[in-house]
């Protein structure tokens, strides 16, 4: 796996871990969005976290829905950090 898939699963498994650890349905995480704006099926929206694809703005809409005031990013695994050398 290269440096940017595992970032991007490292991202997709933060955003997992904070609608557990919310309890949040994808329906209801969806209604959360669509307070901000983001007309988003919940189908879509699963989808779309379960697969990581998102960028960066889409990122900082699911913290503001989660009520998430800051994101802590954690270095890569070393066996990567090494590579990027």
């Amino acid at each position: 796996m290269d440096a940017e898939a595992e970032a991007q699963a490292r991202v997709r498994d933060l955003v997992k871990e904070l609608r557990d650890a919310q309890g949040l349905s994808y329906k209801e995480l969806a209604a959360r969005l669509a307070r901000l704006g983001v007309d988003i099926d919940d189908r879509v929206l699963a989808n779309r976290i379960n697969r990581g694809g998102f960028d960066a703005g889409f990122l900082t809409l699911l913290l503001e829905a989660f009520g998430t005031p800051k994101l802590e990013v954690t270095k890569a695994p070393a066996r990567l950090r090494a590579t990027a050398r």
